[in-house]
């Protein structure tokens, strides 16, 4: 549990290093309290086997730089998120589940919840057309929102991109508005096939 009164603490303490090392430390506490220092070992820490999106080679500078940036995102999707029905079930499926489609889920849910839409994080089902991420209320609306991360490696051609979209279509519910977040790797080259 993040404790407020510590988390001012370590933001008044270290202010004076600069504020990419302040929210680095205050990244740190927010996800060792919220995923665990285990977690924080293994999948967060220079020496350990870092899970993606956190995985980057930290010998090139701009890869170094995006790890970090990733490190800060989290922590405050985390805290942001923090209170969102169904976020305790999310992190209580984390050991059953890959960590980067999870990064991406927070990820669109901050992006909601940033932007004035509530959400609620949906457990999943397994059956087709409730299988969907999360459910927004955007303007008295419930909109299904199914998040992708492409894990099989980068999309190089539009019928790759159609059947990612085709497959996260199914998940969504047939009767009720549904949005897709697919998170595309820099390498998409959208080039079409012949």
């Amino acid at each position: 549990m993040i404790n407020l009164t510590y988390l001012g603490k370590i933001e008044d303490a270290f202010k004076k290093r600069g504020y990419g090392y302040q929210w680095h430390v205050m990244s740190g506490y927010i996800i060792e309290q919220t995923l665990g220092l285990d977690w924080y070992r293994k999948n967060g820490a220079l020496g350990g086997r870092r899970a993606p999106p956190f995985d980057q080679s930290m010998k090139e500078e701009v890869l170094a730089l995006d790890n970090y940036l990733n490190f800060f995102r989290l922590g405050h999707m985390l805290f942001l998120l923090r209170d969102t029905p169904g976020f305790e079930q999310l992190l209580a499926d984390l050991s059953r589940r890959e960590f980067e489609p999870v990064f991406f889920e927070l990820h669109a849910a901050a992006l909601l919840v940033q932007n004035g839409y509530p959400i609620q994080f949906i457990r999943p089902t397994g059956v087709k057309g409730e299988d969907y991420d999360l459910r927004a209320n955007v303007d008295g609306q419930l909109v299904a929102v199914e998040v992708k991360a492409r894990r099989a490696g980068p999309i190089k051609h539009s019928r790759s991109m159609r059947n990612a979209l085709k497959k996260a279509k199914e998940q969504l519910p047939r009767t009720s508005p549904g949005v897709i977040c697919i998170a595309i790797s820099t390498e998409y080259d959208a080039e079409e096939e012949g």
